[in-house]
């Protein structure tokens, strides 16, 4: 299977809950780039946020007050990029998750 992060996770849990069988699973792991951390952007801002850009590496956002251009992976909330091979038993390997 190629899973994103989020989903990669979710397989995981099945695979610990005894629902999808461990040494029949094959992951790998692709990254997310689509998920921004809204925290993160919020924290720049004290008003609310008006407007939200998306060019390539760059995201542009927009408040009543100001305008600021900040680079895309620095406010990408994925752990994706992991890649999970071959999948056997109790070898499974994921940082953080088991």
């Amino acid at each position: 299977m190629v899973a994103k992060g989020c989903d990669a996770r979710n397989l995981v849990t099945h695979i610990v809950e005894n629902q999808i069988a461990r040494d029949q699973v094959y992951i790998i792991g692709v990254p997310c780039t689509g998920m921004v951390d809204k925290r993160k952007i919020a924290s720049l801002f004290e008003d609310e946020i008006t407007g939200f850009e998306e060019d390539g590496d760059t995201l542009t956002i927009t408040s009543a007050s100001k305008t600021e251009m900040v680079k895309k992976r620095m406010y990408c909330g994925t752990t994706a990029g992991y890649v999970l091979i071959g999948i056997r038993r109790s070898t499974m390997r994921w940082p953080g998750i088991l």
